[in-house]
């Protein structure tokens, strides 16, 4: 997996970031000016969904692939 940072900007008031599995279950689910990690070894083969919600708005999505 492919490690990606990103700064959240000093005019959102309230930032979410929501991991998916493959299944679209929400695994993990960060608030806040936190940093979130997520290790390879820890999951299953499939997609993974990385949404980051910034103010109520979708911003970003990214997908990830573990084989």
């Amino acid at each position: 997996m492919q490690k990606t940072q990103q700064s959240i900007p000093t005019e959102v008031a309230e930032a979410k970031l929501l991991f998916y599995d493959f299944n679209g279950q929400l695994i993990i689910e960060e608030h806040g000016n936190s940093k979130l990690t997520v290790y390879g070894t820890n999951l299953k083969n499939g997609v993974y969904t990385c949404n980051f919600i910034a103010d109520g708005e979708l911003i970003a999505t990214k997908k990830m692939m573990k084989k």
